[in-house]
């Protein structure tokens, strides 16, 4: 969802004249407030919210958003919202996600929106970080936007440091978490990072008792058990 200040900013010309600029639409039909539109065989539904996302659903999420501290505030009067959605009978969940970045990507380029809510994936991402992490990854084929598509959390308690993803799932695959490490919290994010981007990359699964690693040296066993900071169970990277 495409959080906006005021309602009424999205125009569905611009959207279309935008992103058409580097994709193929076909069968674009509606208006301001609501439209549909085919996205490499895809059927897209976009519709122009004139009310706000709840307040309790911008603060749940809000209090994990390190990447924007200030959510709460700059948020708290927003006035209505951009959905969109995808209709699809496949599970190419790389794929569906790129569309959805595309989208989003031309709506927030094409309207006053303040930033990006994905409640499923535990997202809160403001308008310039999500245009910046998607131009990053326009420029490199292989690289993804990762950072919009699932959330990896941080935590330290005590001495003792953990990270966790959010939003794997969504790609078929479980959580991963690194529990009670003195490893600094920006190797643990890019630890786990790596390793979900390898795994959506190249549409494969962890196994427990292997090892993962940046390089051919580096050796990180991996466990699976119960999750502690997510549902279910999760793979474990001991390091």
């Amino acid at each position: 969802m495409v959080m906006l200040p005021e309602a009424g900013s999205f125009s569905f010309h611009n959207f279309l004249s935008d992103i058409s600029k580097n994709h193929v639409i076909n069968e674009a039909d509606g208006d301001n407030e609501a439209a549909s539109f085919k996205f490499d065989g895809e059927l897209f539904y976009i519709a122009a919210m004139p009310v706000p996302i709840p307040n309790e659903d911008i603060e749940g999420t809000a209090q994990y958003a390190y990447n924007w501290p200030t959510a709460v505030q700059d948020l708290e009067g927003h006035k209505a919202y951009i959905l969109v959605a995808l209709s699809s009978s496949n599970n190419n969940f790389v794929k569906h996600f790129r569309l959805i970045t595309h989208v989003v990507n031309s709506i927030l380029k094409t309207t006053d929106a303040i930033g990006v809510y994905i409640g499923d994936q535990s997202l809160l991402i403001p308008k310039n970080e999500y245009l910046i992490e998607v131009e990053a990854a326009a420029m490199d084929e292989s690289l993804l936007p990762l950072n919009t598509w699932i959330y990896i959390g941080l935590r330290t308690i005590g001495d003792q440091r953990s990270g966790y993803t959010y939003g794997l799932k969504a790609f078929g695959l479980d959580e991963i978490e690194v529990i009670d490490t003195s490893a600094p919290l920006t190797s643990i994010r890019e630890l786990l990072y790596d390793v979900s981007h390898y795994l959506i990359s190249n549409n494969i699964k962890l196994n427990a008792g292997e090892t993962v690693g940046s390089s051919a040296d580096e050796k990180i066993k991996v466990g699976f058990s119960k999750a502690v900071f997510v549902e279910g169970d999760s793979y474990k990277l001991i390091f």
